[in-house]
């Protein structure tokens, strides 16, 4: 009797199963649509409010305002957002063909996106600085004709001193022996991106340089 008491003491209750915990859906919003940091790339899904969709990256993702964050600050999407900006394609030929524009103004703003690109400076910071060098400066034309802000900014790198920069390092590339470094990006996005470096002795700094050719897709689309 005794042992047969003590194994029924020693039988373990069974284990009760933690509830799941019910994850709320979350749907679209169309008040995202006028945020700043959103209103230029996303747009609503139609038939999946569950969805959103980046016309920039042509991409589906979870209507959640965590992963709109995280698709914002990845690389691909940063670097597709710069070119889906509208293009100052006749930037150089106002400055060079209009005799009524204001060249040393144009001067001044490429030199003044050229400081922010080598300094690895925000190009947010031209929506406040220019208003601040009107203010300061009202009695300077050059400064008051200024109309520079975050999307000129970025389009003058890429399509001024970008491509610039770029036909002078295939002119020296052309007289010289190099070597090209490959680097992949960690960056969690859906287009994979590696980074292409040059190396090579440049002639006019009687020294060994290197210089980034710029980030491409690691694979290309079937035509």
């Amino acid at each position: 009797m005794s042992s047969k008491f003590e194994d029924e003491n020693n039988i373990t209750p069974p284990r009760l199963k933690p509830k799941k915990q019910c994850r709320r859906v979350q749907k679209f919003r169309q008040a995202w649509l006028k945020e700043n940091n959103f209103k230029t790339w996303l747009e609503s899904v139609p038939d999946n409010p569950e969805k959103a969709k980046c016309k920039v990256c042509n991409t589906l993702m979870k209507a959640e305002k965590s992963v709109l964050d995280n698709h914002i600050k990845s690389q691909s999407h940063q670097s597709k957002h710069v070119s889906f900006q509208p293009k100052i394609t006749s930037f150089s030929k106002i400055v060079g063909d209009d005799p009524g524009s204001n060249k040393d103004t144009s001067k001044f703003e490429i030199k003044l996106c050229g400081l922010l690109a080598e300094h690895n400076i925000s190009f947010r910071l031209l929506d406040h600085l220019t208003p601040l060098l009107k203010n300061c400066i009202p009695d300077s034309k050059i400064v008051q004709n200024m109309h520079l802000k975050t999307t000129k900014g970025a389009a003058i790198i890429k399509n001024v001193v970008g491509a610039s920069e770029k036909e002078v390092l295939k002119a020296k590339l052309n007289s010289s022996k190099f070597s090209v470094l490959i680097d992949e990006s960690t960056d969690i996005a859906c287009v994979k991106t590696i980074c292409v470096v040059i190396r090579f002795f440049d002639e006019d700094e009687e020294k060994s340089c290197k210089q980034i050719l710029g980030p491409m897709s690691s694979f290309r689309k079937k035509q």
